[in-house]
């Protein structure tokens, strides 16, 4: 959310800015990218219809950000979900086609294609993940989607292996009913101690920290309880 001071830009686009009127204030990053487009093409008076090929990335974004699919969210949604479905990009071509599915709904976006977008990033680079979405050689898109599909299951190793260490750190240390949690290991990927905290609260309900060696300096990630 913006605060006090707002970056000294020719635009600010902030739908949660105090002094923003526009109707609908659930929108996602990529939501707001979109209505700039919208924006652009209305302005150059060009048809709207060159945009809605992009409505996928649009859909996805909203369902990996986990936005309310009320509005103009379920709207942007619908309408996304329906060229993923009836003329999908050789990268969620890759997909699917990895998935066995025929269609896919907003929880195969959730569930299925926003983790492994976001493995890429955790494990590899998000780079992977930009050259899935913008191949237009559906060969290419295969090749990367198994690699993506590795990451993934690495990433799904990494989360398993290093929540486990972490609780044996608590238990080896006597901390079990501390009020907050602080673990660390320098070789703990750095990608994944985020999702690592979730885990231990749903352990110990509590304030936490997971603590990891980068370079030379130690990187945390945090993630706190309702209060």
């Amino acid at each position: 959310r913006p605060g006090k001071k707002l970056p000294n830009a020719i635009a600010v686009l902030d739908h949660k800015r105090d002094d923003c009127t526009y109707p609908f204030d659930e929108l996602c990053g990529c939501g707001v990218g979109f209505k700039l487009c919208q924006a652009f093409v209305e302005a150059n008076d060009w048809e709207f219809e060159m945009l809605i090929p992009y409505l996928d990335l649009v859909a996805t974004a909203i369902g990996a950000d986990i936005v309310p699919i009320v509005g103009e969210n379920r709207i942007l949604a619908y309408h996304g979900l329906n060229v993923i479905n009836t003329s999908p990009r050789a990268g969620f071509k890759a997909i699917i086609h990895q998935l066995k599915k025929d269609t896919l709904t907003i929880t195969d976006v959730v569930f299925i294609i926003a983790p492994r977008i976001n493995a890429a990033g955790r494990m590899k680079h998000a780079l992977h993940a930009v050259e899935l979405m913008v191949t237009d050689d559906f060969k290419e898109a295969q090749r990367i989607a198994a690699e993506i599909e590795e990451y993934n299951a690495d990433r799904r190793e990494a989360d398993r292996s290093i929540t486990e260490e972490a609780k044996q750190q608590i238990i080896n240390n006597n901390e079990e009913e501390r009020f907050t949690t602080v673990v660390f290991q320098e070789d703990w990927h750095k990608g994944v101690i985020g999702i690592v905290a979730s885990r231990l609260i749903e352990t110990y309900y509590r304030p936490t920290l997971v603590f990891t060696k980068s370079g030379d300096y130690l990187a945390a990630s945090a993630r706190s309880v309702s209060g």
